[in-house]
């Protein structure tokens, strides 16, 4: 057994020889031997080995799986000084092995001590310094072919590191963007979760290239194609609405860029929206359904498209959008119905868009039916706008902060969105040019949306004051007025109001009425083959997130 001494008298014969000590071999292999050693030689061992293992490449692999021992060893400061010597055996000019280290320092992401789990993102930062390619590979490796906990990691690892490593790295190196592109995609086509899936769509446009059309598009098919858009929509299959959700959220960027929105907006009009009365959970999921409809219409650009479009919208917009009883004004409180204005709002602003491209669908029939929906809708917004208003003015700016007051001034900008998409529909003839910002745009850090339901009534209190039909101005519209009749009751609208900035739920609080081991042993020395890890589809009962 090689003792410290002995130890260090094998190193001042390698450092002495200078470039040849190659031709001491034995020197060499006492050294590598020492992992097997005492604590101090384990000590010595790591720098020792990185020192001169650029002399003896036929040792290549024995040195490798020497400090790959000492990276399994039980005292922490001997794996850290291992970890840290393993970045040291690749240089500008000898890369061969990097791939291998990476795939090793990969599996290590594993460890549970935070200081160690430092030490193995610094080396795999190292790496990216000489090899962005090569690190990446390694990475790549684990993501497709690891184990599930090392994937983790991995993507972990890639989510957090790289929106500053690519602008340093990758920018520079051609290669090593297509290389990041290319397995990306494999990740995205294959089996993956929501959360997966959002990692690799928010560091892809980091990329140089992506802002390329055809990588756009190219981009925006692996998507359709993760989403199943060719397939059947299943309005009774959650896990296949989250995942056509995530997915289409995710490519709405690839959409804005210029990637074309014919696919997925075809779908959702023509799949989704005629069956979405069948979607279960329907506050969330039919909700993420109808905002995914109204930020892509605008982006319809062909007449035929929005031709295709606009029939569904308009025929869900009825459904959401109650008649008139006919006792208006004399329901009892609480008896009126129940207004989802959230769905109203997304069904608004689509119908807006899409007849805009085609106002021949909005004749003199549809058009009378929709002014009557949209007159009584208009008394109901007003009303619960009213409402709001009395709720909030009472807070202070810090009280206002608080969610359940908070809530209360996004539910204003949604109704204030909806109030001036009705009049923009009862001019004669409708100009559709009435510029809104969806309210669940403005921040897509917030928490989920929920869908605001409300039961409207003609007479409520709000903090001890009875609400009247005097302080409501509702939209008019007489059946058989005439254009100049319209014109006088319906006055154009000049004021555009600030964009929505959050999210709410049911519960709205003063609405008219309630809403109803560390990983290591036999596969851990890197080198492992790019085997296929059987997954064929969306891993929806991992980690489900639903972001949208």
């Amino acid at each position: 057994m090689t003792t410290v001494e002995e130890l260090y008298k094998k190193y001042e014969t390698l450092d002495q020889a200078g470039a040849e000590a190659g031709k001491h071999a034995d020197a060499y292999k006492s050294i590598l031997a020492a992992v097997k050693g005492s604590e101090g030689e384990k000590r010595l061992a790591p720098g020792f080995i990185a020192k001169f293992f650029k002399h003896f490449p036929t040792l290549a692999d024995n040195a490798i799986d020497a400090l790959l021992d000492l990276c399994e060893e039980e005292t922490l400061s001997i794996r850290k000084m291992a970890i840290k010597a393993l970045p040291n055996l690749c240089s500008s000019d000898n890369l061969e092995h990097l791939p291998r280290i990476s795939d090793v320092l990969t599996q290590l992401l594993q460890c549970e001590d935070d200081s160690e789990l430092k030490v193995v993102r610094e080396a795999l930062i190292t790496l990216f310094k000489l090899s962005a390619k090569g690190t990446l590979t390694g990475v790549f490796s684990q993501i497709m072919s690891g184990e599930e906990s090392a994937r983790e990691q991995a993507i972990k690892f890639l989510k957090t590191t790289m929106p500053r490593l690519i602008p340093q790295f990758l920018h520079k190196d051609e290669d090593a963007e297509k290389f990041f592109l290319a397995e990306s995609k494999k990740v995205l086509t294959g089996e993956v979760n929501s959360q997966e899936f959002d990692v690799f769509m928010s560091l892809i446009p980091i990329l140089k290239i992506s802002s390329k059309a055809d990588v756009i598009q190219e981009l925006a098919d692996v998507v359709a194609k993760q989403a199943g858009l060719t397939s059947d929509f299943q309005p009774s299959e959650g896990d296949h609405i989250h995942k056509l959700i995530v997915c289409l959220k995710a490519a709405l960027p690839l959409y804005q860029k210029g990637a074309s929105v014919s696919t997925p907006l075809l779908y959702l009009c023509t799949s989704v929206l005629p069956a979405l009365e069948r979607v279960s959970e329907e506050g969330e999921m039919r909700l993420g359904l109808l905002q995914l409809t109204a930020e892509m219409s605008p982006l319809a650009s062909d007449k035929d498209m929005a031709e295709v479009c606009v029939a569904p919208v308009y025929d869900l917009l009825l459904v959401y959008c109650p008649p008139a009883p006919e006792n208006v004004g004399e329901e009892k409180p609480g008896s009126g119905p129940n207004v989802q204005f959230s769905f109203v709002e997304c069904l608004l602003f689509s119908l807006q868009q899409f007849a805009k491209l085609c106002p021949g669908f909005l004749d003199a029939e549809k058009l009378t039916v929709l002014r009557q929906r949209l007159q009584y809708l208009a008394r109901c917004c007003q009303l619960y706008t009213t409402q709001l208003k009395a709720a909030i003015r009472v807070k202070t700016a810090e009280q206002r902060k608080k969610p359940e007051n908070h809530v209360k001034v996004v539910a204003l900008k949604t109704t204030s969105n909806i109030s001036a998409l009705i009049k923009d529909f009862f001019r004669s003839p409708p100009t559709l040019k009435i510029v809104v910002t969806p309210s669940w745009t403005a921040k897509a850090t917030e928490e989920k949306t929920k869908v605001l339901s409300v039961k409207t009534e003609t007479t409520s209190t709000v903090n001890g004051k009875s609400t009247t039909k005097r302080s409501i101005s509702p939209i008019q519209f007489d059946k058989s007025s005439d254009d100049s009749s319209a014109k006088k009751k319906v006055r154009p609208s000049t004021d555009l109001y600030a964009p929505p900035s959050g999210r709410f739920s049911k519960d709205i609080g003063d609405a008219p009425a309630q809403a109803t081991t560390r990983g290591r042993g036999s596969g851990f020395r890197g080198g492992r083959s790019w085997r296929g890890r059987g997954r064929g589809g969306w891993r929806g009962g991992r980690g489900w997130g639903r972001r949208y």
